[in-house]
């Protein structure tokens, strides 16, 4: 199961409201996490709080952006990558629909997320 918080949350409530979410402690248990659009993703892992930065890119038109970026979330558990590759991926999917118009028509092909993702080694921790 994931869920989304569909607020707006200042730095100061990142840590506290994931931990309130939970923890994971397998592949298969809900990821406490926390998407925060260009200011990149956070989630608890093992007590921790985890963060990806969200990759800069020239934004066109966001919209379909988050649902790019859980279906590739998506792809990434059913696939069962590790949670940083996982998040990597999903947010380099969204990141690319950004630099187009449409929701559906703005989605990267396979071929274009694997060429993005060799130009943008895993990111470092945020």
């Amino acid at each position: 199961v994931y869920a989304q918080l569909a607020i707006d949350v200042g730095p100061a409530n990142i840590v506290d409201m994931a931990q309130r979410l939970g923890v994971r402690s397998s592949p298969l248990e809900p990821v406490p996490s926390i998407t925060l659009g260009a200011n990149g993703y956070v989630w608890l892992e093992g007590g921790a709080l985890e963060s990806f930065p969200a990759f800069d890119v020239d934004v066109v038109d966001t919209t379909g952006a988050g649902d790019a970026f859980h279906g590739a979330f998506t792809v990434g558990v059913a696939e069962q990558r590790q949670t940083r590759e996982i998040v990597r991926r999903a947010s380099a999917t969204a990141a690319l629909k950004c630099t187009r118009l449409g929701s559906r028509a703005g989605l990267p092909s396979v071929d274009e997320l694997a060429t993005f993702l060799l130009k943008h080694p895993i990111a470092r921790k945020a």
